[in-house]
C-alpha cells in the first residue's frame, strides 16, 4: 500500500514540475532567488504601454542611396561590396 501512495506522491510532484517548467520566475517563486533576478525581481514599468509610448521608443531606420546600391549589389552578385580584397 506505501508503494502505491509514494508512487502517487512521485507522480503529482513531476506533474507540478513539468507544468511549472514554462513560467517565469516570478510565477514560480514569491522572491528571487538569485542576487541576479534582485535587480528586476520588483521593478515596474514606469510608463504604462500604449501605442503611443511605443511609437516614442520606435527608430525606424530609413534607406540612403548607398544602402539600396550595397543591398542591389549583394543580391545581383552575391559578394559584399565593403570587403576588403586581398592584394
Amino acid at each position: 500500500m506505501d508503494d502505491v501512495v509514494d508512487r502517487a506522491f512521485r507522480l503529482e510532484a513531476m506533474r507540478r514540475k513539468i507544468q511549472s517548467s514554462g513560467l517565469q520566475p516570478r510565477q514560480k517563486y514569491p522572491f528571487a532567488q538569485t542576487s541576479n533576478q534582485e535587480v528586476g525581481w520588483h521593478v515596474n514599468p514606469l510608463v504604462p504601454k500604449s501605442k503611443k509610448s511605443a511609437e516614442l521608443w520606435t527608430f525606424n531606420r530609413k534607406k540612403t542611396p548607398i544602402t539600396g546600391y550595397a543591398e542591389e549589389y549583394v543580391t545581383l552578385t552575391k559578394l559584399n561590396p565593403f570587403a576588403v580584397k586581398d592584394r
